[in-house]
């Protein structure tokens, strides 16, 4: 989180806005649990496991909205599709995510 949803001020690393005084702290946990979910999408991608892919990258989004989580969920979205037999087939490993996502 960049700025106070309060007062729009500029933050830090506290919990807590240094102007208005906002306690921060349940947001912050929701961003931290948001970016806990969108690593275990992309992890669950490079396994081959669009499905799971897809649940982690949309809960990701329902905790914190943003173009970076609208992305994600399309693209595991968009390798999950039908079989034949309407069975979910599995996405294939992309272990290059796994690594680019490790890595920043």
């Amino acid at each position: 989180m960049e700025r106070c949803p309060a007062c729009r001020a500029r933050l830090g690393e506290e919990e807590t806005c240094p102007r208005c005084g906002c306690d921060l702290g349940l947001a912050l946990q929701a961003e931290r649990q948001a970016q806990r979910l969108a690593a275990a999408a992309i992890h669950a991608l490079a396994a081959g496991d669009a499905a799971q892919a897809t649940r982690h990258a949309r809960a990701a989004l329902s905790l914190k909205d943003d173009a970076w989580g609208r992305a994600l969920a399309g693209f595991t979205a968009s390798f999950e599709s039908r079989g034949e037999e309407g069975q979910t087939r599995q996405a294939p490993a992309w272990p290059f995510l796994a690594r680019i996502w490790s890595a920043s």
